[in-house]
């Protein structure tokens, strides 16, 4: 089973865990490029089960008004993309879980993310948000 983790928006994070071998086999940013994550998504799902787990921006819970102003600015197009990864689950009968945004690790460091998962090819914040959605799961 490979778990996708997915950090919707504007820039798309996506990871692949390999539950079995429990280690990640990809990590990528689609930069305003949705359709090309969906391509890719779609061809794993030819070689293995898959799930998506998904950050769900509608339960982000603002912990300052600046957080929720920045937040707020880009909320349009990550909750369009969130539904977007959820209808296409749900077409495709793919296991989807929606997960709250402050529910995992979230915005690490490089350096504290390589620490935690051994990682070491390039990554960015995204492909971290993503990563973090499924590691050792």
């Amino acid at each position: 089973m490979l778990k996708i983790g997915i950090d919707p928006g504007v820039n798309t994070g996506i990871a692949v865990w390999d539950a079995k071998q429990k280690m990640f086999l990809a990590i990528n940013t689609y930069k305003h490029k949705l359709h090309s994550a969906l391509y890719y998504i779609d061809n794993l799902r030819l070689y293995a089960p898959i799930e998506i787990v998904c950050e769900n921006p509608n339960t982000f819970i603002p912990f300052n008004a600046k957080a929720s102003h920045a937040r707020r600015q880009g909320a349009g197009s990550v909750k369009r993309d969130f539904s977007f990864w959820q209808d296409y689950a749900e077409d495709m009968g793919i296991k989807f879980t929606a997960t709250r945004l402050q529910g995992s690790l979230k915005k690490l460091s490089k350096e504290t993310f390589v620490k935690y998962t051994g990682w070491k090819s390039k990554v960015d914040e995204h492909g971290i948000d993503a990563a973090m959605l499924v590691f050792n799961s």
